[in-house]
């Protein structure tokens, strides 16, 4: 029977609900928002079955290394395991990557799969903004970040039988959600192609819910689109936009959103996420995708795509489905080593290593439930004048049009 005596040994992918043949393992939300699962011990008969398709035990678990450079880092990963494939790739379609995170890879392999009259699973909100898995024939739900931990209760079984039907399936999530997947099917399937992503770390759902509470009284009107990576400023600069049924909107900064300062400061991670199990180089997934910041010396169309992604492949199938979407992407293969160090930007990358659990961390999440999240963030994560002049500015320079002139002259 699995227990949970330590929270940074689950990932919360619902492998053990899944796979469980009385159905006697529920998802429980605890204090902070994140789901836990809880046993009917009367129900219960100890096959073990739930502990047999844990993807997390077992594993060792990386926290951060405070004593080491971001290239120590780089260096050590690289050094005892298969290094995968590397790509900087955006998709053709101009739009389509204007509404991604990145480059907009997710899609040209999503449409590979709905061509082939596929399934695709992915990440979006249901009608509440609740941040949910979920099967879609219409792809732009899935396209951009959702930086809070998605529910997927349910959705393991439903890919299952569709695989069991002979469909093809695309999966995106979480490497320990790939990793649940896997661990669940207890098989390879020839017609699952999975992707993950490159993890900073998943949000609390009960944080997400209180900033959507907070803006919609700051707004007086309810959230009518949501966008955590909104490329307003440019790809290097993008911020949280919030479109709300009045027709105004908010377009803040990691510095000045009340939920994107507090994820980008690691405050609301699941605790696992503090000591990952899955920062290794090689992954169970086809597919891994992250940022690629700077394409500069790549040639004219990955430096002038507004968003880049770094994609690695991992297996022979990837190899395979690669070769077939190339031709929707401007593709370059590059060295991991530096991609890792231009994906991590000032840090390491979060690839490879978990994210800093700051020292005030718990005492931010007790309070998080009862307290207002506008207070809260200035008591933790306080602004100084000079960021605060920043964020005033910016949009200022934006609508002015100065900004697209400040960001050409600075990369002449």
């Amino acid at each position: 029977m699995i227990e949970i005596m330590d929270k940074t040994d689950c990932c919360g992918c619902t492998a053990c609900v899944s796979a469980c043949p009385k159905g006697c393992i529920s998802m429980k939300a605890d204090e902070e928002g994140f789901l836990y699962p809880h046993v009917d011990t009367d129900r219960c008969v100890h096959c073990e079955m739930c502990v047999k398709v844990c993807p997390v035990a077992d594993r060792p678990k990386k926290k951060y290394p405070y004593h080491k450079t971001k290239e120590e880092m780089t260096q050590d990963a690289l050094q005892d395991e298969t290094v995968p494939d590397a790509y900087v790739c955006c998709y053709n379609d101009d739009e389509v990557r204007k509404q991604s995170t990145s480059g907009g890879v997710f899609t040209a392999l999503a449409r590979y799969v709905t061509k082939r009259q596929g399934i695709v699973y992915g990440v979006g909100f249901d009608s509440q903004f609740r941040v949910k898995h979920f099967a879609s024939e219409d792809l732009a739900p899935f396209r951009g970040s959702k930086y809070v931990q998605s529910d997927q209760r349910g959705i393991f079984k439903e890919i299952k039988q569709h695989l069991e039907a002979q469909k093809l399936v695309l999966y995106t999530g979480t490497p320990c959600q790939v990793a649940g997947l896997k661990a669940y099917l207890r098989k390879d399937y020839d017609n699952l192609i999975t992707v993950d992503l490159f993890c900073h770390g998943t949000g609390s759902p009960l944080y997400w819910q209180k900033y959507l509470d907070y803006m919609t009284e700051q707004y007086h009107s309810g959230v009518k689109r949501a966008c955590f990576r909104e490329k307003t400023y440019g790809y290097n600069s993008t911020c949280m936009a919030l479109y709300f049924e009045n027709g105004k909107s908010s377009h803040k900064d990691h510095d000045s959103d009340l939920y994107l300062s507090p994820f980008s400061k690691c405050y609301i991670f699941r605790p696992s996420c503090y000591a990952c199990a899955f920062k290794t180089v090689t992954h169970e997934a086809d597919f891994s995708i992250g940022d690629y910041w700077d394409s500069t010396g790549l040639g004219e169309e990955l430096e002038q795509a507004e968003g880049c992604t770094l994609m690695l492949c991992h297996s022979e199938k990837g190899k395979e489905v690669l070769a077939e979407v190339r031709d929707t992407m401007t593709i370059q293969k590059v060295s991991l080593y530096e991609a890792l160090l231009v994906n991590g930007g000032h840090q390491p990358s979060m690839y490879i290593t978990s994210s800093r659990k700051p020292d005030d961390r718990n005492a931010f999440m007790k309070r998080m439930p009862q307290e207002p999240i506008d207070a809260l963030v200035r008591e933790y994560m306080p602004m100084s004048v000079k960021t605060k002049l920043k964020c005033t500015l910016k949009p200022l320079l934006y609508k002015t049009g100065l900004l697209k002139i400040i960001k050409k002259a600075a990369k002449k």
